[in-house]
């Protein structure tokens, strides 16, 4: 950190409070890191994004680009769209956004619990739009694939939280058909229909199945330790 450096942080407002950009850079050296990936950037806001992360010192910084339920895909594939228009829309997307790569947050799901749905398997419906989970899901897999992004698509599976959401992240596995792709904060649906209250870890079988996928990676995700508040991309 060079003293220039240094002064110009201290002309911001708000340069020394907690949580601010300066720390968080800061904090993460501590910990050893040399690189933070924002898993989740709205297209719409990445200029906002770009100018939080450029504040923070020290580290590199990226951001993966939400595609997955916003109208304008959905639309593209309820009217018959061609992967290579599909391919289109996600380079854009990647190269206006200026992101590392993609991220799928329960494909469809957010217009799916606009209209009340609680559980959202890979094979249901989008709601209004005809189109199956699975669908959106492989359409931008298979378009990470053909464009050459480095970065595997970066998924997170239908019915985070839900007991028996194991099958779900099972049947998001076999869905990548042998394409690279990256399953995140499994922790969350790893878990089974067991027992007395009919909630259980299933982390046995999660194994299992990703053991069976050479092309699956996936992260165990962030265990934060007391109370927290957690919001999740698919609500947006």
């Amino acid at each position: 950190q060079h003293r220039n450096h240094l002064q110009r942080q201290e002309n911001l407002p708000f340069y020394n409070a907690r949580w601010s950009s300066f720390e968080t850079g800061y904090r993460y050296t501590e910990m050893g890191y040399s690189m933070v990936v924002e898993p989740a950037m709205l297209p719409v806001n990445a200029p906002q994004v770009h100018r939080e992360m450029a504040d923070i010192p020290i580290i590199d910084t990226a951001a993966l680009a939400i595609l997955g339920s916003d109208d304008l895909l959905v639309s593209m594939l309820r009217s018959g769209a061609s992967q290579d228009q599909i391919n289109d829309y996600v380079s854009w997307t990647i190269n206006t956004t200026q992101a590392l790569g993609l991220k799928v947050i329960n494909a469809g799901g957010s217009q799916a619990f606009k209209a009340g749905v609680e559980q959202f398997g890979l094979d249901d419906e989008v709601p209004v739009y005809g189109i199956s989970s699975r669908r959106l899901l492989t359409s931008l897999q298979t378009a990470v694939h053909q464009l050459g992004i480095p970065h595997p698509v970066h998924v997170h599976c239908n019915n985070l939280g839900v007991p028996g959401n194991v099958q779900t992240a099972i049947a998001t596995m076999e869905a990548a058909q042998g394409l690279p792709m990256h399953l995140a904060h499994v922790q969350f649906y790893g878990y089974g229909a067991e027992g007395n209250r009919g909630f259980s870890s299933a982390a046995a079988q999660l194994m299992e199945a990703f053991n069976r996928h050479p092309n699956i990676t996936m992260d165990v995700g962030q265990v934060l330790f007391g109370q927290t508040v957690t919001m999740s991309g698919d609500i947006i």
